[in-house]
């Protein structure tokens, strides 16, 4: 025997245990997430066209949201969440109220921040998930369409239901049954009901 063997041999008996282990046997980054996530999150599903109303013109999408993962497509693939987010529900709507589609996504992933933190914050915790809303304008200069607006740190309430009405107020219900009312306010999301 070569030395070569023992090390293929070896090599072999680990890709056996790898896939024959639950989840492919190693956990991915997604599925971590999922995981440590709070008992009471609910994830929506849908998938079904819909008309994004833009400045330039409008455009007929498909918005895939799957086993928190959104899939954003025209002709093409324009957008995917990564791995990193678990995406609780998408939401095309006219948040600024501007006659105009914005794309806000319920997201949870690890941190407070992205990698900007703010430095009057203490350090930011990446071992617990946290709620977020992303809020996109709809820019057909930009291969996935998406383009930031406004990207929370983590929000003040806990969502587990939201939807957002034709005047553009997002309704947010906890997981008790309270629920706070949100309106763009020039910067971002402002509470209505406070």
């Amino acid at each position: 025997m070569t030395g070569a063997q023992p090390i293929k041999r070896l090599l072999l008996i680990l890709t056996a245990v790898v896939i024959a282990a639950p989840c492919g046997g190693v956990l991915t980054q997604r599925a971590h997430l999922l995981r440590d996530l709070p008992p009471w999150v609910v994830f929506g599903t849908t998938g079904e066209q819909t008309v994004i109303r833009t400045p330039a013109r409008e455009e007929t999408v498909t918005v895939t949201l799957h086993d928190s993962r959104l899939r954003i497509s025209s002709d093409e693939p324009l957008f995917s969440s990564g791995n990193d987010w678990a995406v609780a529900d998408c939401f095309i709507c006219d948040l600024d109220r501007d006659g105009y589609d914005e794309v806000m996504l319920h997201v949870w992933r690890r941190g407070s921040f992205g990698k900007h933190q703010p430095f009057w914050q203490k350090p930011d915790d990446k071992a617990c998930p946290t709620e977020h809303l992303f809020i996109y304008e709809w820019d057909m200069q930009r291969p996935d369409r998406l383009d930031p607006v406004w990207m929370s740190s983590q929000i003040p309430v806990r969502g587990q239901r939201m939807q957002v009405d034709d005047s553009g107020v997002l309704r947010i219900e906890d997981p008790d049954g309270n629920v706070t009312l949100w309106e763009w306010g020039g910067w971002g999301l402002v509470r209505k009901d406070a």
